[in-house]
């Protein structure tokens, strides 16, 4: 893909990576089961954790996991054991996951990894997979949006 140059590319962009989340959900989402068809990692890249801490109320809520609210909706997200799985909502896809510990702030993640083969995932860069993983929990997961995070991604893959 070409280097973007405007705010409409952007926007297109942003909605290839997140598309239209609906709100996070009241109660929880299940599990693996709970979605039938998942594809797991099939060659994991070790990512660095993100250096961010998400409070117990936020990790409440990361742990109800997501539910496409509809066929803009890029992503199924679910936490097994302190495990938050990301896979892509059409293919089942797994293209993230990271493991949860509790920490005197709140919950922190200490180990993360990000599918490194498929015709989606041709990233090569560990540093736009590290902050991507930790703007998908932000959006999808918690419903915010930091429009200067997304476009400090869009700038470092393009």
């Amino acid at each position: 893909m070409d280097k973007p140059s405007s705010d409409a590319q952007f926007a297109v962009w942003r909605h290839a990576m997140i598309g239209s989340p609906g709100p996070p959900p009241d109660e929880d989402m299940g599990t693996r089961v709970y979605w039938g068809d998942l594809q797991p990692l099939r060659e994991p890249r070790a990512l660095p954790p993100p250096d961010r801490v998400w409070s117990e109320r936020e990790w409440q809520i990361i742990r109800r996991g997501h539910v496409p609210a509809d066929m803009d909706d890029k992503w199924v997200a679910f936490v097994e054991h302190d495990r938050l799985y990301l896979h892509r909502s059409w293919t089942g896809d797994q293209l993230f996951q990271a493991d949860f510990q509790p920490c005197d702030q709140g919950w922190q993640v200490i180990r993360a990894a990000a599918e490194s083969r498929g015709r989606w995932r041709k990233r090569k860069y560990a540093r736009s997979d590290r902050l991507l993983l930790e703007l998908l929990i932000d959006t999808v997961l918690l419903g915010t949006y930091d429009e200067v995070r997304w476009r400090r991604l869009w700038e470092l893959e393009n």
